[in-house]
Parts: structure tokens; sequence; C-alpha cells
């Protein structure tokens, strides 16, 4: 559990386009740990975070795009059901909103990683900590 930096990049949602941005990631040895990519009309979305964000920025403004970075807090929750309602019951006691979600691979521990956007990182964490037994 913890606080960690969140990349979202806005692009045009054409074909080929996811494919040349994860060629950029890539070439820069910059390895996707979580990633969620939501449509608009005109564009895409991509929110993601990887394993050294100060290179991924870098890399990626070397070629003109812009990137907005954002503290989301990271969690493992054990996969079965009911996980996420405690988080959503601790969160809804502590007036904490929750903006999204999204989520990576079930690991091998038994445990899956979600990656929350949240009104109030650092009092989210502690209410975690305090309150989810891991």
């Amino acid at each position: 559990m913890n606080i960690t930096t969140q990349l979202s990049i806005f692009m045009e949602n054409k074909p080929g386009n996811l494919s040349q941005f994860c060629t950029i990631l890539e070439e820069g040895n910059i390895d996707i740990l979580a990633i969620s990519v939501t449509d608009a009309v005109d564009h895409a979305v991509i929110r993601l975070v990887v394993n050294d964000t100060g290179k991924c920025v870098h890399i990626l403004g070397e070629r003109s795009i812009v990137v907005i970075e954002s503290d989301i807090i990271e969690i493992e929750l054990t996969h079965k059901p009911g996980e996420l309602k405690k988080v959503a019951q601790i969160f809804s006691q502590e007036m904490i909103n929750i903006d999204y979600i999204y989520g990576s691979e079930c690991h091998s521990n038994g445990k899956a990683s979600l990656y929350l956007k949240v009104s109030d990182p650092k009092k989210a964490l502690e209410m975690i900590k305090k309150y989810l037994v891991q």
C-alpha cells in the first residue's frame, strides 16, 4: 500500500496511436505496471503507472507528448469477493470520494493490485492502513 504517481496522456483516438505510444515506451525500456485507456468523442485518455516515472516523463516530453502527473494510491487486495466493498465502505465512512479505479493482474501471492484516484490520497492510505488488515 502506497501513494504512487500516475501519468495521464491525452491523444487522438485513432487506429495505430496506442501502438505507437507503446513502441515509444518499449524503446525507452519503460515497463507498464498498470494501464487504463478510456475514450471520448475525439480523444483517448491513457492513465498508467510505470516502473520509472521520471524517465517516462522525459522520454514522452522529448516527443512533445504532454503528460500530467497525479498522486494515486496502490493497494493490494486478496483476490476474493467483497474485498473492494471493504475499501469502498471505509472511504464512504471517511468521506473520501473515489474518482476512478483500475487494476492489474492477480499476483502469485493471490493478491491483485488496485490503483485508485481519490479525493484525498494521504487520508485514504491512512484509513486503509488503519482499518484494513492485509
